[in-house]
């Protein structure tokens, strides 16, 4: 069991969370998804609690509303270009951490599984990035990726480049299968919200 602990000790300390907090919520209304509360915690609040004892050290990536989430006590990064999607956001927080590796995840998932830093870790190639697989669905949101990937991203967006998917098949990224049990969902549209409502007590 102690060598289990080191293990899980060292991946902690190569790691640092990069939490993806620039969508639009389009389709909540405009909400900033990662500030609604469910149960007394903002979504962002709850992704934070499950992946702060996964890393070492954690940043927020923020296109815009930077005030809404400085209250957290967390770095926030934004954006170094404009209309990049995630990848513009993970590109600029790249260039803040000081470990070696960055997992990345949604602001507004809460559920993923306690194991990600681990599992991804594990299944590290040469290509310095690889994402999450959960059945048919690939995750591509849900990486770990070498942070000196930075300029190697920074010049594909520069060229135009947007799809997450498609920068991580460039790379030769690979996939890491995660069990059925595993959950990877987000709040996109209202009835999720209302789910993780009912599901959710207050805390």
């Amino acid at each position: 069991m102690a060598t289990n602990n080191a293990n899980e000790s060292a991946v902690n300390h190569d790691v640092t969370a990069i939490v993806l907090c620039g969508g639009s919520g389009r389709r909540l209304g405009g909400r900033d998804k990662p500030l609604i509360e469910v149960g007394g915690q903002t979504l962002v609040e709850r992704v934070i609690s499950r992946i702060l004892p996964q890393v070492d050290s954690l940043v927020l990536s923020c296109r815009q509303n930077t005030a809404g989430y400085a209250h957290l006590g967390y770095p926030v990064v934004t954006d170094r270009l404009d209309d990049g999607g995630p990848l513009a956001g993970i590109e600029a927080a790249l260039g803040q951490i000081a470990t070696r590796f960055a997992v990345i995840c949604p602001g507004d998932a809460p559920a993923f599984p306690a194991d990600l830093v681990a599992m991804l870790y594990a299944g590290m190639t040469d290509s310095g990035v690889v994402y999450a697989r959960h059945g048919r669905n690939d995750q591509f949101l849900f990486m770990l990726i070498h942070r000196d990937l930075q300029k190697n991203l920074h010049t594909w967006l520069k060229r135009g480049g947007r799809k997450v998917g498609d920068w991580l098949h460039e790379q030769g990224a690979v996939a890491v299968d995660f069990p059925a049990a595993a959950r990877f969902d987000n709040i996109n549209l209202p009835e999720d919200l209302q789910r993780w409502c009912d599901e959710t007590p207050n805390t």
